[in-house]
């Protein structure tokens, strides 16, 4: 019998509102300087970093097309924002906390502050602020509460060493079989599965911008884009019953397929 072990959090995205808002990003990322606290800052036209912490400074991406574009139709290609190597009209700032590096992604127009995980870098960076000598920033603080922007799960479902997900067999019962829609705990909207690669992975993609992610040899689950535990409990559920139940909606799991030199 198939086990799952426990739903746990992977990444929460978490925003914060200050009182300063409606200030250019371009503009503000020249006046700003790293510290000892703030060890790096970074946007699509800034990059700054304090001495000896160069490693943190984010690196410039490469022009991305469209689907439909070609190399030689330079109409198609995506534009970006100064050099694209962060998320646009937004200034992200390094902090090093206990050892851990946090990231903290400020958007300077709407006041907004998004945070990954730990709530804990937000008081450095509220002092770094008021510290910083600018006078927009001499009365910084929050305002209001706080709401999750999303929340990333995982799981495993354990399969044993000996066996693999035949993803194929699962794709096909996800868009075929009447019972499974039943249960749904959201509409799918597209699967996406490489069925000559056993060692991709199936991505599940529901109407509600949920995208769930299961790999056929450790049985490994991610759930992406919940906004609530809930959201990621109904996957959860879901995925547990769809997998016990062999008879109503087909066996998923399979015997691994012995190497040419062990026959």
């Amino acid at each position: 019998m198939l086990t799952f072990s426990e739903l746990t959090p992977s990444l929460t995205v978490t925003e914060f509102k200050i009182n300063v808002e409606g200030l250019d990003y371009t503009v503000l990322g020249h006046k700003l300087e790293p510290t000892k606290d703030v060890i790096a800052i970074n946007s699509n036209f800034i990059h700054k970093a304090f001495e000896g912490y160069e490693q943190y400074l984010s690196k410039p991406k490469g022009e991305r097309r469209c689907r439909r574009s070609t190399p030689d139709n330079p109409l198609n290609r995506r534009r970006r924002t100064g050099d694209g190597s962060t998320f646009n009209a937004c200034i992200e700032f390094v902090i090093i906390l206990a050892d851990t590096v946090h990231t903290i992604r400020y958007f300077p127009k709407s006041g907004s502050i998004q945070v990954f995980g730990s709530f804990d870098p937000v008081a450095i960076f509220l002092r770094y602020l008021s510290e910083c000598s600018l006078p927009e920033f001499s009365s910084v603080e929050l305002v209001g509460g706080n709401k999750a922007l999303l929340r990333n799960y995982k799981f495993v479902i354990n399969i044993g060493g000996d066996k693999f997900i035949n993803l194929s067999t699962l794709a096909y019962a996800l868009e075929s079989i009447d019972g499974i829609r039943e249960i749904l705990p959201f509409p799918i909207k597209y699967i996406k599965n490489d069925a000559g690669d056993i060692h991709s992975k199936i991505a599940i993609i529901f109407t509600s911008k949920i995208r769930v992610h299961i790999w056929p040899k450790s049985g490994k689950v991610n759930i992406f884009g919940t906004k609530t535990e809930l959201d990621a409990d109904m996957v959860y559920k879901f995925l547990q019953k769809l997998f016990s139940n062999p008879y109503d909606f087909g066996d998923f799991i399979c015997d691994a397929p012995i190497p040419d030199c062990e026959r």
